[in-house]
């Protein structure tokens, strides 16, 4: 039920109160990435971060703690414990997820080659990835700011005309996030219009994903969040 109130319903509060039920009918919270991600999709970091330490803490074997607690301290403000933290696991495993996840951290860094060789390692080990919305959305951003632009076009030409067939991944969310990350903001505010008609999942990031950075000091923007229900 958590899910529903807040990808589809858009209603933090009765999310919240739907996570609270979850935890006290399972205190192991078998679910604690997700719910990771959504303290930090509300701009709860801190709460995140202690959560990813308490479970990272309890289980040292599990990838999942390790790469949760990485993107935690990067939202918490601690970068380089983010990044420590990803170049230790990558000791122990090897994994596409701690390669996902640097891909993550650097996309909001500005490190885009960094990007690239990171997402590439993902790929290899997880070919999958390669179709999410969301990886490809990254990619472009930094192909396009590393003079790969054609390679960036055809991944946002991809997007747009797969938005035309699904809501699936958001498609509409990041082409708004490529337009917004290479400086296009009218394009970035329509297609983010867009999302929100079709009430796309990710739109539940707006308020937190650092890629809409660009976009913050726009009230059309600020507009947008509070019809969503941040504010």
């Amino acid at each position: 039920m958590a899910y529903t109130k807040y990808w589809y319903e858009w209603d933090f509060k009765g999310a919240d109160k739907e996570w609270d039920k979850f935890f006290r009918l399972s205190p192991s919270g078998f679910w604690y990435i997700d719910y990771v991600d959504y303290l930090i999709a509300g701009n709860r970091p801190a709460e995140a971060l202690n959560y990813a330490l308490k479970k990272f803490n309890d289980d040292k074997t599990d990838i999942g703690n390790w790469t949760q607690l990485a993107f935690s301290y990067y939202y918490a403000n601690q970068t380089d414990k983010a990044l420590a933290t990803l170049d230790s696991v990558a000791l122990i495993f090897n994994d596409a997820a701690i390669s996902l996840t640097k891909a993550r951290i650097f996309i909001c860094l500005g490190q885009y080659q960094q990007v690239i060789d990171n997402l590439n390692k993902d790929f290899a080990m997880s070919p999958g990835d390669r179709k999410d919305p969301r990886t490809e959305a990254w990619l472009a951003i930094s192909y396009f700011h590393t003079g790969r632009v054609d390679e960036a076009k055809k991944i946002l030409d991809s997007l747009q005309f797969l938005s035309l067939k699904t809501v699936a991944g958001s498609p509409a969310f990041h082409v708004a996030m490529i337009y917004a990350m290479t400086g296009r903001t009218e394009l970035a505010l329509q297609w983010l219009n867009q999302a929100y008609q079709h009430h796309e999942i990710e739109m539940h990031w707006l308020n937190a994903d650092r890629l809409f950075k660009p976009l913050h000091n726009d009230v059309r923007f600020q507009e947008l969040l509070t019809k969503i229900g941040f504010k």
